[in-house]
């Protein structure tokens, strides 16, 4: 009962989203991964996706920081499982670098990893279809350690805009916890926010006020699941604010789901999709002092497309 009134809230919220949306001339978020949208992401940075406004807010105050952007950088103070989150640099044979964002996860509760989930447009070029000649994984971890693996692709699906990277050993699991993807009764994100006490966004944005160029965690919690609003091709939009780096950041649940049955039995946090970059929902398109574009919302690729072309045969081969 609980959860039927739980769909029922959230069906309302996305409608009232949606009339809003239509009273201010807002496009509803467009969700369809295709040439168009990914040939808007700016690889250069890997920023967020354009936006088909072009009259949306600037506010560039003294702070540089817009009001509704509550993000705050990762310290030692922290939650742990955001170790799992860490920072994806491509070197293309042409000289360029970009950078992105990955997260270690796993389909097995307990179990150590050695793949990273991430979105597909982080690991080519777009203009030149080149792939990249090394990529390079880094993560900060809560004690003030750094672990960086050098990762090669394992999976790519250009529809959903989801990879699947890997690199050879293994990090413990006393030393990071992977997010979990739910593999036991595939429920929708939404269903999973349903059970959530909190959810988080976290990537590393390049701005240079909170994110640091790109060189800090930054991350968003306290979100809301019953702003979650379901899009085509198993994408999720939310209200969010994120700059150009954080795609592949993960939108985190902090979950309990016994009462489906399904065992976690080291607490471990579910993700719930990868950023593929801002909605065109957003009310608000920003620009950082160092010029990187950001939007207070964004569109997220759903866990669920990781399980394309046997994403759980992958980690079970690997892990």
């Amino acid at each position: 009962m609980k959860k039927q009134l739980f769909t029922l809230i959230t069906l309302l919220t996305v409608f009232n989203f949606s009339t809003l949306a239509g009273e201010c001339s807002f496009q509803r978020p467009s969700v369809d991964i295709n040439d168009s949208i990914i040939e808007n992401l700016n690889l250069a940075e890997v920023a967020v996706s354009q936006f088909s406004r072009q009259d949306n807010l600037y506010i560039n105050g003294e702070s540089g920081i817009h009001p509704e952007d509550k993000r705050v950088q990762k310290t030692a103070k922290s939650p742990k499982f955001l170790d799992a989150v860490g920072r994806l640099e491509m070197k293309f044979a042409n000289g360029k670098t970009t950078s992105c964002t990955a997260n270690l996860t796993d389909t097995v509760p307990g179990r150590a990893s050695r793949v990273l989930t991430t979105n597909r447009h982080c690991v080519f070029d777009k203009k030149t279809g080149e792939a990249p000649t090394s990529i390079k994984w880094t993560t900060k971890l809560q004690d003030g350690s750094t672990i960086t693996k050098v990762v090669k692709v394992e999976m790519q699906d250009e529809t959903t805009d989801v990879a699947l990277l890997s690199f050879e050993t293994a990090i413990p699991f006393s030393k990071i916890q992977p997010l979990l993807l739910e593999a036991e009764m595939m429920l929708s994100p939404t269903d999973i926010g349903y059970y959530s006490k909190n959810i988080v966004a976290a990537g590393y944005s390049s701005d240079k006020e909170i994110g640091k160029n790109g060189t800090v965690l930054t991350y968003t919690d306290g979100l809301q699941s019953q702003t979650l609003r379901n899009g085509a091709n198993r994408s999720i939009g939310i209200n969010t604010f994120s700059f150009g780096g954080a795609s592949g950041g993960a939108l985190i649940a902090d979950a309990d789901l016994s009462d489906e049955d399904i065992e976690n039995p080291h607490g471990q946090k579910y993700i719930l999709g990868t950023l593929i970059g801002g909605s065109s929902a957003a009310s608000v398109r920003y620009k950082s002092s160092n010029g990187a574009e950001g939007s207070n919302a964004n569109l997220f690729s759903s866990y669920e497309n990781f399980f394309k072309h046997d994403g759980e045969g992958i980690f079970n081969q690997l892990n």
